[in-house]
């Protein structure tokens, strides 16, 4: 094993040009990977920032030979959330670029 090293760095010593194609090539793959798993990470495989995340559901709707679930409306969730026996408190979340919000402030 260590004569293969031997052999191995004698062979790269005598070609630099290889040798720094060679170590820059796996210097780039190697930081290409690092960043795409940090950003894998951030996104997917990170916990989420809850006390009991595991305990966390989406709520959708879904009809009768319907394709896929359709999104709650605010006045659903707020039937929802009035009438909640269920779980021990409901969020909501904008599909778009509104706030959502659980207690309205009449506007002057």
């Amino acid at each position: 094993m260590l004569q293969d090293l031997r052999y191995a760095l004698r062979t790269l010593a005598k070609s630099p040009a290889f040798t720094a194609v060679a170590v820059l090539t796996l210097a780039l793959g190697i930081g290409a990977n690092t960043a795409m798993f940090s950003v894998f990470y951030g996104v997917l495989l990170r916990p989420l920032r809850y006390a009991e995340p595991d305990r966390i559901v989406g709520l959708a709707q879904t009809y009768r030979g319907g394709r896929g679930a359709k999104s709650v409306t605010y006045v659903q969730f707020q039937f929802l959330e009035r009438h909640n026996q269920v779980f021990q408190s409901l969020a909501g979340r904008p599909l778009s670029g509104s706030t959502c919000r659980t207690a309205l402030r009449p506007t002057a």
